[in-house]
């Protein structure tokens, strides 16, 4: 199979490219290094069967690319992937995360290609009472990050009804792992790599997250597109406290550092407390998670610390 991959050179798509090659998949990595790198393809793309094409997906010159490649599935995973930066900037996930959804959508008819996995978010939840499964009617995303990935379900959606996409769509947690990129994790490794002596974290730390490794989420997404194309929500094993986490980071770096921390429930604005999603669709496929949420903590940061400190590689 032919595969275009938007975004493979971010953090889970640098992840996903070996997948695919490993498969034996043709695959064209679109990614205008925004926040991904070369670098982290560095070994796929000595795969003859990898190609990096450095380019804007709203550009004009997408859509004819993506004729010329004429996949038959695109991994959609570009989008500004920082909720906090989307919070300083109202258009940031507008032009990052939808308006680059909207281009693919609009290109992907004239390319022959009518399958698309799309990464969605927890995010569009916003803070629900109690678990909540892919037919939740109270959606409420409380920023910017979660409004867009909900309006560009909403388009697929719409495509998908009117030119017979089929779209698999993928809400997936904090999703921790190899080459990350932001986040916690991230944030908390870089400063205590840059000052041991001290941590201070927004919030008072009773945050409560799930993270996922990304390779538990590539083999959820593994399994799901071997059934019919649906919504799923990729939920991790159990979840983890913002103090938690300091822990873990400090733990692996061997340091015991004190923790400061605010008043604040929430680390910043848009910051979701805590969001419990239903996996139970997935887990009826056969699937659940290999790492509880802070063992993927904790092997993230292994693999950062084993990597020459560095998270990103």
């Amino acid at each position: 199979m032919s595969v275009v991959v938007t975004g493979g050179a971010g953090f889970i798509g640098s992840s996903l490219v070996p997948r695919l090659l490993a498969d034996g998949h043709q695959v064209y990595v679109v990614d205008d290094l925004f926040r991904g790198s070369e670098q982290n393809l560095h070994e796929p793309l000595r795969n003859p069967a990898c190609r990096l094409e450095k380019m804007d997906i709203t550009s004009p010159a997408f859509g004819p690319w993506l004729r010329s490649v004429a996949p038959s599935r695109v991994f959609h995973l570009a989008a500004n992937s920082d909720v906090r930066l989307g919070g300083a900037d109202v258009r940031l996930d507008v032009q990052r995360t939808l308006m680059t959804t909207v281009a693919v959508l609009e290109a992907m008819p004239a390319a022959g290609c009518r399958e698309l996995v799309f990464t969605s978010s927890s995010t569009i939840y916003g803070e629900p009472a109690g678990l909540v499964d892919e037919e939740h009617t109270g959606i409420r995303p409380i920023s910017f990050y979660g409004a867009a990935k909900l309006s560009s379900e909403a388009y697929v959606a719409a495509h998908a009804h009117l030119h017979g996409l089929q779209a698999w769509v993928f809400r997936l947690p904090n999703v921790v792992g190899p080459r990350l990129t932001h986040g916690v994790v991230y944030d908390f490794f870089k400063r205590l790599t840059a000052d041991p002596a001290q941590l201070r974290i927004m919030g008072n730390g009773r945050q409560t997250k799930s993270y996922l490794h990304v390779d538990d989420a590539l083999d959820a997404i593994w399994v799901a597109l071997r059934h019919p194309a649906a919504t799923w929500n990729v939920a991790g094993r159990g979840v983890t406290t913002v103090m938690e986490v300091a822990h873990l980071v400090r733990q692996a770096l061997e340091l015991d550092s004190p923790v400061e921390c605010e008043d604040s429930d929430r680390g910043w604005p848009g910051d979701v407390r805590q969001c419990a999603m239903d996996g139970g669709r997935l887990a009826a496929l056969g699937w659940q998670a290999s790492m509880t949420s802070s063992e993927a903590v904790s092997a993230a940061v292994a693999w950062a610390r084993a990597h020459g400190g560095s998270v990103r590689g």
